[in-house]
């Protein structure tokens, strides 16, 4: 039987035919509340979050969704009515066809750095981000493109060859794991992840010591980590959720967020995942003003009127900020739609398959319908900036609430995030 799906009823079910009853089933057949499991992933520790996980109710169907559209060429010429095919999926030989193994150190570089990619990859999609991966192992200088900008990823113990990777690549920025941190500190070319160097080693050791051969080296990590991600994409897609995280780091980054994204995120993590390593540039009591009740100094009109300067750069650097974020929205769109043809070319023709593209593209199109009415929101709001419907300051205000949850990569905006917060402090500092 296949280690990733541990529901019988699902496999009884499968055996039958009957594959739509199938994806509806849960990935595990144990649950607990609601409420109880979203407390664990927002406040919980590892030990608490691996064992909602555990007991998820994730269906079958999102589970594939969300495996397969991080690398949807991992199933190409597969038939989903082959239960060995399923099983197969998980497997190293099939999941990792471009991976040289035979090359494989000692200190198993090459296979960890291909684990940590997934890891990282599955942590990205969850918040929102398209990831992809390039056809080959070796391309120079990346390892996946998110929302289709190339990065780089570095698993190591020391910082020598993160470094190495930005004098050679200045305009391709890097994630690395959560111990090379605190020497890339607001650096805006390195991205920190929640990912351990020690965990994901240890992680793929003791898996390889339990398999016959690498043949049959199954990927556990992974598959848990595209639980977690099914997981916490939920939680990022609850609009509240999300609004309260992007104003507790305003008004306070110092503050400790448990967020589930592979285990707890302090403030600052938050941050750097919210508005990338620049977003300490968001001034101190920037949060306290704009996340108040309506604005006081709308009313106040000879303020505005001696500020109609600075009113004016703000309006203009709220429009520059948001250009880059809208064009991307839409090419994010492409990149999901892209995946779903890559997918129906590289599947076998069956009916099995074909209730399964049906599902994927059902759960593909809820996806886009959500950052498409996420960059309308973001529209509506330039609109009623411009037409003076709003004031600029609260415009500013819910621009910053929706840019995360458009699920745009903050290496795409962080010059014109710097303008218009350097016109934020212009304005603020005249109408106080």
């Amino acid at each position: 039987m296949m280690k990733g799906i541990k529901n019988e009823q699902f496999w009884n079910l499968w055996r039958q035919k009957n594959y739509e009853e199938a994806l509806s089933c849960s990935v595990a057949p144990t649950v607990v509340s609601q409420e109880q499991r979203v407390r664990n992933l927002l406040f919980g520790g590892k030990k608490q979050i691996q064992q909602t996980v555990a007991i998820s109710t994730i269906s079958v169907g999102e589970f594939f969704y969300d495996f397969i559209m991080l690398d949807p060429l991992a199933v190409e010429g597969i038939d989903f009515a082959r239960e060995e095919d399923l099983s197969h999926l998980f497997s190293l030989s099939e999941f990792a066809k471009t991976v040289d193994t035979t090359s494989l150190t000692g200190d198993m570089a090459q296979l960890q750095g291909y684990v940590a990619e997934r890891m990282i990859g599955s942590e990205l999609q969850a918040r929102g981000h398209d990831v992809e991966f390039p056809a080959t192992s070796n391309q120079a200088g990346y390892d996946l493109l998110v929302d289709g900008e190339p990065f780089q990823v570095k698993n190591l113990i020391n910082p020598q060859g993160v470094r190495e990777h930005l004098e050679r690549y200045p305009d391709i920025p890097v994630y690395v794991n959560e111990e090379l941190g605190k020497y890339f500190e607001g650096n805006p070319q390195v991205y920190v992840t929640s990912i351990s160097h020690e965990e994901v080693i240890n992680t793929t050791k003791q898996t390889l010591s339990h398999a016959a051969d690498l043949t049959d080296f199954e990927i556990p990590y992974i598959t848990f980590i595209i639980y977690t991600a099914s997981n916490v994409k939920r939680v990022w897609r609850n609009d509240l959720t999300i609004e309260q995280a992007v104003i507790n780091i305003l008004v306070d980054s110092s503050a400790k967020i448990a967020f589930a994204s592979l285990g707890k995120m302090t403030g600052t993590a938050l941050g750097v995942a919210l508005f990338g390593p620049q977003y300490g540039i968001l001034s101190a009591g920037i949060g306290a003003i704009l996340f108040g009740s309506q604005s006081r100094y709308a009313s106040d009109f000879i303020k505005k009127a001696l500020a109609s300067k600075e009113e004016k750069e703000l309006k203009d650097s709220v429009f520059y900020l948001s250009e880059p974020i809208l064009k991307k929205v839409d090419e994010k769109i492409e990149i999901r739609h892209d995946k779903l043809r890559k997918l129906k070319e590289g599947l076998e023709k069956s009916h099995t398959n074909e209730i399964m593209l049906q599902k994927l593209t059902a759960m593909k199109d809820e996806d886009i319908q959500y950052i498409a009415y996420k960059k309308k929101e973001l529209e509506k709001t330039l609109s009623d900036i411009q037409n003076g419907r709003i004031y600029v300051l609260d415009g500013y205000k819910e621009i910053m609430k929706t840019i995360p949850k458009t699920g745009v990569h903050p290496h795409n905006y962080q010059s014109e995030l710097d303008f218009a917060n350097a016109a934020f402090i212009k304005l603020r500092e005249k109408v106080l």
